[in-house]
Formats: C-alpha cells, sequence, structure tokens
C-alpha cells in the first residue's frame, strides 16, 4: 500500500477545509500515475486513522472525488480509482509551428471600419480621452452591496436566466432616478439595461439599420459610433460642429436630399469637442425628426457630471422617446470595468432589441446589476456622483489654469460646462504627433489627436482627459507637455 501518511499533507492552519486538502492530494496522485485507474483506495476508517483525522471528514473527501469523477463508491466493495480517468498529456508547439509561422486554417474577412483597441501605457500620467478617476471608485460599498445581495436566501431564484431587458430592482431604480434628473416620463416597458453605452448604442444600430441607410453624424464625432455603423453597413453623412453643437441647418439639406434613417448626438457633451447643443438646435432637430421620420441616438455618456448645477434637460425629455433613442452609462459613475450602461426608448424597439439581446448576450450580470441597484435604493450612488463632481470640477479648474499660464500662447481651448475633458486646439506649427511621442517618453502619455481629427485632418486638436488625475499630477502632466511641445 502506499504511504498515504507521507504523501497527503494536512495543513490544519490552511484557510482550505481539510476533507479538500485529502481530496487534491488524491487527484495529484491519480494525475502523476501513482494511483491507477481501477486502483482501490483505503477504506475511510483505515485513511482516517493514518491521517489522523475524523472518519467523515475522508468520507466527505472520497464524496467530493466521485462528485468530480476521479472515483467510483461502489457499494460493498469500496473506492476505487474511476476505470475511465482520461490522460492528458501537456502538448507543445513543433519548431515549424511557432506563433510566428502558423498560418490559420480558415478564412477571415478583415473588419475594415474597426480599429483596433490599443493598450493604455502603463504611465502614471495620462491625458486620456475622459476617464473617471477609478482610485474614486466606491468599491467598499458596491463590495458591500453585493456580499448583501447573494448572501441572501431569496436571491438563489435570480441564479437562472432571467429577463434579457435586465435585472427588474435596477430598471426600476434608474426608472425613478431618470426621472427625476432627466425630466423623462417613461414606465419600466421604456428600458433596457446594457454592458455599458458602447453595447447600447451598437444593439440599437443592429435594430434599426440595414445596409446602406443614412446616418448622419458630426465631422468631428465619437469614432467608436462611426465605425458601429460603418461595420453595419450604413453610409455616413458628415456635417460640421461648431460651439452650438452639430450644425442642424446642414441636417435639414440632407433631409430634403436623401432619407435619413437616423442622427446621433452627444447633446449634452459633445465628443470629441465637449460642446452643449443649443437649445435652438435641439428643438429643430427634433422638429425636422417629425417631418422626415428619423431616428435620433441620443448619447448622453456623462450627464451627471455637469458643473454649472443646471444642465439643459436631454432631447429625450421634450420628444418623449417618440423619436429619441436615450442612451446613458453607470461606467462614467463607479468604473469603467463594471459594464452597465442603459437604453431607454419606445417600447417596441426595447422589445426588440430584447429579443436581439437573446443571441448576443442573453442578459446581464444580475447580481453586479441588483447590488447596484441597492446604491441607488441607500442613495450612495447619489452621493458619489455629488463628490465625485465637486472633485472633478476643481481638476477642471486647475487644468484650465495651468493651460493658460503654461500653454497659453499655443493653445486654444473653451471650459467645459462638464465631463471630464477639455478638447484643446493646438497651435498649427506644432507637431502633435512628435510631440506625444516625446511627452510619452518623458512619462506622460496623450492622444495625438489624429483618431479625433480624422475627417479634419487640418485641424491639429486633441481631448486633454482631466477627471483620473489630482492636482499635482495634472500641474506635473502639464510640465512635461510644456518641455514635450515640438514645433515645425
Amino acid at each position: 500500500m502506499l504511504p498515504y501518511k507521507n504523501l497527503i499533507v494536512i495543513n490544519r492552519k490552511n484557510a482550505q477545509a481539510i476533507y479538500l486538502q485529502i481530496a487534491e492530494a488524491l487527484v495529484q496522485l491519480i494525475q502523476q500515475g501513482k494511483l491507477a485507474a481501477s486502483t482501490k483506495l483505503p477504506g475511510s476508517r483505515a485513511l482516517s486513522k493514518l491521517l489522523e483525522v475524523h472518519r467523515n471528514t475522508v468520507t466527505t473527501a472520497y464524496e467530493e472525488l466521485e462528485a468530480q469523477g476521479w472515483v467510483e463508491i461502489l457499494p460493498k466493495r469500496g473506492v476505487f480509482v474511476h476505470a475511465k480517468i482520461p490522460l492528458l498529456k501537456k502538448q507543445t508547439l513543433g519548431r515549424a509551428a511557432d506563433k510566428t509561422t502558423a498560418t490559420i486554417g480558415y478564412s477571415l474577412e478583415p473588419l475594415d471600419f474597426i480599429d483596433p483597441v490599443c493598450a493604455m501605457p502603463p504611465h502614471r500620467l495620462q491625458f486620456n480621452d475622459g476617464v473617471p478617476d477609478v482610485r474614486l471608485a466606491p468599491l467598499a460599498l458596491l463590495g458591500r452591496a453585493y456580499r448583501s445581495v447573494i448572501q441572501r436566501s431569496t436571491f438563489r431564484k435570480d441564479l437562472t436566466y432571467g429577463n434579457p431587458l435586465g435585472e427588474q430592482t435596477l430598471r426600476l431604480a434608474l426608472l425613478e432616478h431618470l426621472q427625476n434628473t432627466r425630466g423623462i416620463a417613461m414606465e419600466l416597458d421604456h428600458i433596457l439595461i446594457s454592458r455599458g453605452s458602447v453595447m447600447g448604442i451598437y444593439m440599437v444600430a443592429q435594430a434599426l439599420l440595414k445596409k446602406g441607410d443614412v446616418v448622419v453624424v458630426g465631422k468631428l464625432n465619437y469614432t467608436t459610433g462611426n465605425m458601429m455603423f460603418q461595420h453595419l453597413g450604413a453610409r455616413l453623412e458628415r456635417i460640421n460642429v461648431d460651439e452650438h453643437g452639430i450644425v442642424v441647418d446642414e441636417l435639414e439639406i440632407l433631409c430634403q436630399q436623401m432619407p435619413v434613417r437616423m442622427v446621433y448626438v452627444a447633446s449634452h457633451h459633445h465628443h470629441p469637442t465637449t460642446v452643449t447643443l443649443s437649445i435652438d438646435r435641439r428643438l429643430k432637430l427634433l422638429a425636422l425628426a417629425e417631418v422626415y421620420h428619423f431616428a435620433i441616438i441620443e448619447d448622453d455618456y456623462d450627464y451627471d457630471f455637469h458643473y454649472q448645477r443646471n444642465p439643459i434637460l436631454p432631447l429625450a425629455s421634450i420628444d418623449q422617446l417618440k423619436h429619441v433613442i436615450y442612451i446613458g452609462s453607470l461606467s462614467k459613475v463607479i468604473a469603467p470595468a463594471f459594464r452597465v450602461g442603459f437604453v431607454v426608448a419606445h417600447p417596441d424597439l426595447i422589445q426588440k432589441m430584447g429579443n436581439l439581446r437573446r443571441i448576443i448576450d442573453r442578459q446581464g450580470d444580475f447580481p453586479l446589476e441588483k447590488a447596484i441597484a441597492e446604491l441607488f435604493h441607500t442613495g450612495d450612488i447619489q452621493r458619489h456622483i455629488r463628490k465625485s463632481l465637486f472633485i472633478y470640477e476643481q481638476r477642471r479648474n486647475r487644468l484650465s489654469d495651468l493651460l493658460k499660464t503654461h500653454l497659453g500662447d499655443c493653445v486654444q481651448f473653451q471650459k467645459p460646462k462638464g465631463g471630464m475633458a477639455i478638447w484643446t486646439i493646438f497651435d498649427p506649427q506644432i507637431e502633435l504627433k512628435k510631440t506625444s511621442q516625446k511627452a510619452l517618453k518623458n512619462g506622460l502619455f496623450f492622444s495625438d489627436g489624429e483618431s479625433y481629427t480624422v475627417n479634419t485632418p487640418h485641424l491639429k486638436a486633441t481631448r486633454l482627459g482631466f477627471a483620473s488625475l489630482s492636482l499635482e499630477e495634472l500641474e506635473a502632466a502639464v510640465l512635461i507637455l510644456k518641455k514635450s511641445i515640438t514645433t515645425t
């Protein structure tokens, strides 16, 4: 008989249960070939004496191994290593089939309109696209709410498949929140929970667009949105964006020339310029939708972060969801890794999106959604938003002052009324690409702006995200930027 006492080492200080330690040790012996298929194991009484544990502990270990398929417990005969244990051999790539030479065995069509995601460099200082400071994320509150949710006996019924439209308590919480903060008249069947606003935009486009449909966007626009629409076969028509938002008069001319299926707009803080769509243009946009019967995607990704405390209500609050599809995100409120967003639209579209969701994602992360709903009910989310708003306003003001002080002779910008980034236009003599590369070597990442200005190549501009940097870090970042500026 094998020296089980020496082969099965039990650590009584280990947090892992002893029966699991025994089971894992036996699995290793089987995998190593020391216990061959059909080998009879010691009885529970004998092994418990050898290991100096309670007999029930060994019995439980054997039951665990049987449940995993490693052993067979045969009445009146004993416990045996399973006769059909699969033996897996480690596979290695041959020299002729390494990563550099191996070829895929089937064809792949290129994604012509989609740029690959670029991993952010590990630099402490980053002027990113406008990302919240993850150091402020309410992880303790969310963790406590998550634990509270999953430990309730009533939660087990929520562990099965649920409604593709999202977890109901979060939908109800958002229904109240959006009514109170956005003035949108809506019911529960007007809302779908998505995994972030990006998924929401894509699902709306998938549900509404067919190949050749015209989608109107700004010449300066959210590039991910552009890529989605083009990938789905839409034809993009671009109109100008000025200090008052998209130029709606140009949209009217387009509507007279061709059937427009959809208009994409970030009415509150246009991406990338951060400008707010003016009241008169909002009203004209809605009037055009009434006449020409197109849909409006209103991407309100950071509505909660408006520093004048009196944000203009969204288009959806005026239109009452006849033409407007309102999309928002909680990822900016909590942290980007928590992919929770929402789509608010006419119930007919929401139901179609729910049907589509079934073959894409089936449903969202119900435990997370339920935990976030808890934070709405306790008021923790609202308090976190107010706290973050205060901090981000300080950072916006600090970056504005630093840019004026150190770069006032070579940049132009308008202090944004909200959001997490400053749209910064550089002097035409500055080589943004070279400046970005030089700054990276000096410890600062910022975009050279090409992804923003691809349709306006004469413009040298980029977004300088301020929310994720402290006041001290903002100063250090601006000094590096100043030092790195390269002119023609």
